[in-house]
Formats: C-alpha cells, sequence, structure tokens
C-alpha cells in the first residue's frame, strides 16, 4: 500500500490526477481512488484500507472539496486514525465546519508550490524514490468496460419540493445499472456531487473519464408523477435512447423500480 492517500472531490479530478503525476514524477507513490467505487461495502474494503496504511493523507482543499461529503468522511477518518494531514490548496476557501476542527493550526500550500510540499512529506515520513504496486489500475490502463454516469435526475415539480424522491431514482438507477459487467458506473457519492452542476456534460466527461450519460426530469402534477429519460453519447453528441413513465404517487417506490427495469432493459 502506498504511504500517501490522496483525497479530493471527482470536480477536480484533472487537477489532482496531475497532481498525483507530479508526485511519482518525484520519487513518491500516491494512492487515488479512481476506480468508480460504489456502495459502503467497497468504500470501507478499500478506501478505509488505503487511509489506514497511509503515513500522510494530502488533501486537496478547493470549494468542490470543502463541501464534499466523501472528502468529509475520508479526512474524518483519517484524524480518528491520528494520521498527518497535509492540506494543498487548488483555491483558497474559508473552510466548512467538517473540515475546520481537522485542519485547525494546519499551514496549507499552494499546489503549485510543489518543492514545499515535497519536503514537508519529507518531514513527515515519506521517503523518495519508493513505487509500491499501486492499490489500483495506474492511469495508462484502458478500461474495456463502457463508461456511464447516471446525472442526478432533476425536480421540476412547480413547487420544486420532490429533490428527495428524484435522489431516490437517481440511486435506484445507479444500483439496478451496477450489475450490468459491461459497464464502468460512476459511483452514486461521485453522481450526486454534480448534482445541479450548471456546467457542460462534456467538461465532466473529460474530469472522469466518460462516454455515456443517462439523465432525467421528475415532474409531479398532483398525485400524479411523471419521469422521463434520456440516453447521451458525449462523443458523438448522439441522443441514443429516451423513454418516459406515467404513474401515481402512492405508488411511488414501485414506480421507482419499473423506471429502472426499463433503463436496464
Amino acid at each position: 500500500m502506498s504511504d500517501v492517500f490522496l483525497s479530493y472531490s471527482r470536480k477536480d479530478s484533472r487537477s489532482a490526477l496531475a497532481f498525483a503525476e507530479r508526485l511519482r514524477d518525484e520519487g513518491f507513490s500516491p494512492w487515488v481512488d479512481q476506480t468508480g467505487i460504489h456502495g459502503a461495502e467497497k468504500w470501507s474494503a478499500e478506501i478505509v484500507d488505503a487511509l489506514e496504511m497511509a503515513k500522510v493523507v494530502i488533501l486537496l482543499v478547493s470549494q468542490a472539496s470543502n463541501s464534499s461529503p466523501h472528502v468529509h468522511r475520508e479526512i474524518a477518518l483519517a484524524s480518528e486514525l491520528e494520521k498527518h494531514i497535509l492540506p494543498v490548496e487548488i483555491e483558497p476557501v474559508a473552510l466548512s465546519r467538517e473540515l475546520k476542527y481537522p485542519l485547525a493550526g494546519l499551514h496549507r500550500l499552494p499546489i503549485a508550490d510543489l518543492p514545499s510540499i515535497v519536503r514537508s512529506l519529507e518531514k513527515l515520513g515519506v521517503p523518495q524514490g519508493e513505487r509500491p504496486e499501486p492499490a489500483v489500475p495506474t492511469f495508462g490502463k484502458k478500461d474495456a468496460r463502457e463508461a456511464l454516469m447516471v446525472l442526478p435526475f432533476e425536480d421540476l415539480s412547480p413547487n420544486e419540493d420532490n429533490s428527495w424522491f428524484s435522489d431516490g431514482l437517481t440511486g435506484e438507477l445507479i444500483h439496478a445499472l451496477a450489475n450490468i459487467r459491461s459497464l464502468r458506473l460512476i459511483d452514486r457519492n461521485t453522481a450526486m456531487e454534480y448534482k445541479g452542476a450548471r456546467g457542460k456534460t462534456s467538461d465532466i466527461a473529460r474530469e472522469l473519464d466518460v462516454r455515456y450519460f443517462l439523465e432525467g426530469q421528475v415532474r409531479k402534477f398532483g398525485t400524479e408523477i411523471k419521469i422521463s429519460a434520456e440516453l447521451l453519447d458525449i462523443e458523438t453528441g448522439d441522443h441514443i435512447w429516451n423513454m418516459s413513465h406515467k404513474g401515481s404517487f402512492s405508488d411511488i417506490f414501485d414506480v421507482q423500480e419499473e423506471v429502472a427495469k426499463k433503463v436496464v432493459e
């Protein structure tokens, strides 16, 4: 396992992976989660093991990581394990409540100041030159599976008060699609970080190395609900498939299952 654990928001993937490569060039071997982890069991089996083995946890500080529940859990566990935490700023931010305590009194280094970061790692007992086998596939290794991301479904109800249902539907779809072995599916925690994101899907595709997106909307009128979804190919710009489903809000969980079944088929 690696001596350095890299904690970051998926929205900062491009910066994080470039930074990891720079650390490798300096002789370090950071552990980076880029496997599309989904489900609490896999999270605990892989990320917790990596945190326990690491000497130093580097947190890439940004607006995105500042509000990321995924990052908050990693840093909380690192603090509980009494790991050295090294904050590295992608951009200056006022820390959230979840990060203020574990980062209290720690000096934040700018991501561009690689010499200072290297010296800090050496002072914290991380040797240069050792290159253990990475715990995840190397960046150059191609995954033959099709990469798919379920974007958080939008709540377009008149009162916009059904986001709990649209979020639940997003999770149900990810859970159902995870059983298709030919897909490399982006996990729910990462997908939810893009809820309400106004950026172009092409930018998200580059950040997460994803070609296909499933997106949709939820509309509730009285006791009736309508769900629409479409599958997009970002590489070609094609709308591959779309569907709509109407049902009663009183049978809401049956509606979720029926929509998930249609999407999987």
